[in-house]
């Protein structure tokens, strides 16, 4: 079973001031705990669309990251997730703080076990369960800087190596 992870979230179009919008993040992600000591600290991505209704939103989206795993070996995860959202009014239009949850189906791939670099080795599904914040920065009309970390559990099925 795998345990922990970070995740920082570095927005470029966010959710405050419109109902429906489209995020597109670049991701950093240091898994720690359990059986993930020696899975280095990775990036990755995400599209995610969210629906805002006042102070609660909704994001459905799907993401991927990359790790290294040693000098030969790597691993990617890869999944869909859905990311509810409160936002707490600090009586400021340009900040404001937000509470979130995220919930994960994920594949974790690896590549270079037992196979050529670059072939695909073992493979294991599992979910993530995270929950966090951040800060809300209004840039624009239609641009927000999104400044957010979660934390979270990883727990994977079975794979073979």
């Amino acid at each position: 079973e795998l345990v922990g992870g970070l995740i920082l979230p570095a927005d470029g179009v966010a959710q405050v001031g419109q109902r429906v919008s489209i995020q597109i993040s670049g991701v950093g992600a240091a898994p720690f705990g359990g059986d993930l000591d020696d899975v280095e600290a990775g990036i990755g991505a995400e599209l995610q669309l969210r629906f805002t209704g006042g102070a609660l939103s909704y994001g459905f989206g799907v993401n991927t990251f990359e790790h290294r795993i040693g000098p030969t070996r790597k691993a990617d995860i890869w999944g869909v997730f859905f990311e509810p959202r409160y936002v707490v009014d600090l009586g400021n239009e340009t900040v404001a703080l937000y509470l979130s949850g995220r919930a994960a189906v994920s594949i974790f791939q690896v590549y270079g076990v037992g196979v050529e670099i670059g072939e695909r080795g073992p493979s294991a599904t599992g979910t993530i369960w995270n929950g966090g914040g951040g800060f809300l920065i209004n840039l624009g009309s239609r641009v927000n800087l999104d400044l957010g970390a979660t934390v979270g559990r990883l727990s994977l099925g079975e794979a073979e190596f």
